[in-house]
């Protein structure tokens, strides 16, 4: 229950702010974790990704080290655009997104997604990072 209204309420969101903003999806999938963690390994789905993501996380303070505890950062690129009436009619009004996931081995920990207009750059990833760090309690 409580799902289906977080997603309508999504969905509203994203019908308002339409091609203007980014929508930020994310998950706690393992509430035990919560203000356990501080330290972390890092993968990236792409070395481009790897080097924004590497920059984003000496902005948030989060330290890396080796770790049980990985945050991996994933992207993929659509080739849609707000002006296309068939990406507009479909809800396909972005670029691509950037997903961030924290796991421990295969245990998803945490998940945040956001979509992204144009290209991706380190500030998305940093705001992600930021959510990630505030939603998690890492000091």
């Amino acid at each position: 229950m409580e799902l289906k209204a977080t997603f309508i309420k999504i969905s509203l969101l994203f019908f308002l702010l339409g091609c203007t903003n980014h929508n930020i999806y994310k998950n706690i999938e393992d509430k035990s974790f919560v203000g356990k963690l501080h330290k972390f390994t890092i993968l990236a789905s792409s070395p481009k990704l790897l080097s924004l993501s590497k920059e984003a996380i000496k902005d948030t303070n989060i330290h890396l080290s080796n770790s049980p505890y990985t945050i991996v950062v994933e992207s993929s690129k659509y080739p849609a655009h707000c002006n296309n009436p068939l990406n507009i009619s479909n809800e396909a009004r972005f670029d691509g997104y950037v997903k961030i996931t924290l796991k421990k081995a295969f245990h998803k920990i945490y998940t945040i997604q956001a979509d992204f207009y144009n290209d991706i750059d380190e500030d998305i990833i940093v705001e992600l990072l930021k959510q990630m760090k505030e939603d998690m309690k890492i000091k």
